[in-house]
């Protein structure tokens, strides 16, 4: 299996957990894109989440230019909203759950996961996810595992990594900008 296509696995299983969330919890998601002047009713939160979970499962399940296009696209207008809410401070809302605010971090996935996507397009077709645990089941339990795991640590990374940062600014003693005498 090519690593660009384990890459777009590990896109296409945050995408579906991201879409997963804002179905089932569209506030956070529904706020961010009133800040950003976008339609916000739940029910339009509801649908993204849909079409995200259906891009992510699509990828995942057959593979394919038109799924992984998809998800190219839906990562690079991500990337765009992302940029958008970092300048304004406003947060994204990717989980359905989170009010962490987008950072230059966010961004920088947003357009790693598109780029990977769109790499992929041009390679050489990957295998469908459950094709190549068929193919070699031991393997591919490792490989659904380790995609598990990366998806999980994406979303934590993106999640809670703005508020340990602010945590660990806060516990840092403020320095002192003054210059120092020297003691004698």
């Amino acid at each position: 299996m090519p690593a660009l296509t384990a890459a777009t696995w590990v896109c296409a299983a945050l995408l579906a957990v991201a879409g997963a969330r804002k179905i089932t919890r569209p506030d956070a998601t529904g706020a961010a894109l009133q800040v950003a002047h976008l339609p916000s009713d739940l029910r339009v939160v509801r649908v993204l989440g849909m079409a995200e979970l259906a891009i992510g499962v699509w990828v995942l399940a057959a593979g394919g230019p038109v799924a992984t296009a998809l998800l190219a696209l839906a990562y690079a207008a991500f990337a765009g909203f992302a940029e958008h809410q970092r300048r304004r401070g406003g947060g994204c809302g990717c989980f359905g759950t989170t009010q962490a605010p987008a950072t230059a971090l966010h961004v920088g996935l947003n357009v790693a996961a598109a780029l990977v996507a769109g790499l992929t397009l041009i390679g050489p077709p990957g295998a469908a996810l459950p094709s190549a645990v068929l193919r070699a089941p031991l393997a591919g339990v490792l490989t659904v595992t380790l995609l598990t795991v990366a998806a999980g640590l994406l979303r934590l990374l993106l999640t809670e990594a703005p508020d340990l940062a602010a945590a660990v600014a806060r516990l840092q003693p403020e320095r002192d900008t003054r210059p120092q005498t020297a003691k004698r």
